[in-house]
């Protein structure tokens, strides 16, 4: 049976069997763990925004959070959130949902599902569902050593990065990798983190974090949140005293997420942010404290280069009856038949 509970008001009480699920269903990934979803809610939720909980003898054995949108519910999903937060362990758990949602829903739209992390691939495979490409992201496995790694990688990529070293310690001073994760040092760094992004284009286009803003609270929150035990860090990009970039990172037991990065624009000419990939991932291979680094961004071709494996995050939408789809899909051929129609006789809106 499933239960509908006001998020804002109850996600904090179910938070704990929320990580007891993430635990069992994904061990424990940082991006679907109730320290990252709690801040969500908190800052982005609106009245609106439901917590569904499957209950089963024992504990929950799947829950999500949804909203409704004229006819049709979806994922709670607001930019800040890679994924979407939703835990289950079967396609058939989540298919169940839509029996629970009120009848004048027709379908429910899950964005941003991780295949490696939710039953996104047995989803697409029912006849019923649609699903499209949300997505492609990257991960670098850790398995072998920094070395294997990096003489794995395009001969154009090791020649970029070695120009860019070159060319930085010749004409600015030299280059050095700070990392932070102590929680006073957090602070400070998450700081200098938001100032150095307020400089740049994310500012001009409002996406930049800046303290006091509720993105900046956010995003404070989070890595206070994760800071307190260990699971968050920050690595500082240095020329010689100057900060060139930063980058926000989460821990969880089987992977580092790159949350967020910035850098000094006025330096771009040496490569700030493609010198921090090149010197944390050295370092990560060098700790071995987690198994692989995952990017979690709309990875183009230049950036595949870095990655080991790449995997397509998905949208999908779950029909609550098969005729639904059936409809759907013949509507939506008839307009594009239309559409071409009214093109070739120039009658098309």
């Amino acid at each position: 049976m499933w239960r509908l509970l006001n998020a804002r008001q109850h996600f904090t009480d179910w938070s704990r069997d929320w990580d007891e699920l993430n635990t069992a269903c994904n061990h424990g990934h940082p991006l679907l763990c109730a320290a990252y979803v709690e801040p969500l809610v908190r800052h982005y939720a609106t009245p609106r925004v439901v917590l569904a909980v499957r209950e089963r003898p024992g504990r929950p054995d799947a829950m999500a959070l949804i909203e409704p949108r004229r006819g049709i519910w979806q994922a709670f999903r607001p930019a800040q959130a890679q994924i979407a937060p939703v835990l289950a362990p079967s396609a058939e758990a989540l298919m169940t949902l839509l029996g629970a949602l009120p009848a004048t829903c027709l379908a429910l739209d899950l964005y941003c599902l991780d295949p490696d992390y939710s039953p996104a691939r047995a989803l697409a495979a029912m006849p019923a569902n649609e699903h499209a490409d949300q997505a492609a992201t990257l991960a670098i496995g850790l398995d072998s050593d920094f070395a294997t790694y990096w003489n794995s990688r395009s001969r154009g990529l090791r020649q970029q990065v070695r120009r860019a070293l070159r060319k930085a310690e010749a004409e600015v001073a030299p280059v050095a990798l700070d990392y932070i994760d102590d929680p006073e040092g957090l602070v400070a760094a998450f700081e200098r983190y938001a100032d150095l992004e307020s400089r740049g284009w994310k500012a001009e286009g409002g996406t930049a974090i800046a303290v006091g803003t509720r993105q900046g609270e956010f995003y404070g929150d989070l890595i206070s949140g994760f800071g307190a035990g260990g699971r968050a860090g920050i690595y500082e990009l240095r020329f010689g005293g100057r900060l060139a970039a930063s980058q926000i990172v989460l821990l969880g037991p089987r992977m580092l997420v790159t949350l967020k990065t910035t850098h000094d624009e006025a330096l771009r000419p040496y490569s700030p942010g493609t010198l921090l990939d090149y010197l944390m991932i050295e370092r990560e291979y060098g700790a071995r404290r987690v198994p692989a680094i995952e990017y979690y961004t709309n990875a183009n071709t230049e950036m595949m280069r870095w990655g080991t494996s790449h995997r397509t995050v998905s949208n999908l939408r779950l029909y609550r009856r098969p005729w639904m789809a059936l409809a759907t899909d013949r509507l939506r051929r008839w307009r594009n038949r239309w559409q071409r129609t009214g093109a070739a006789t120039g009658t098309a809106a």
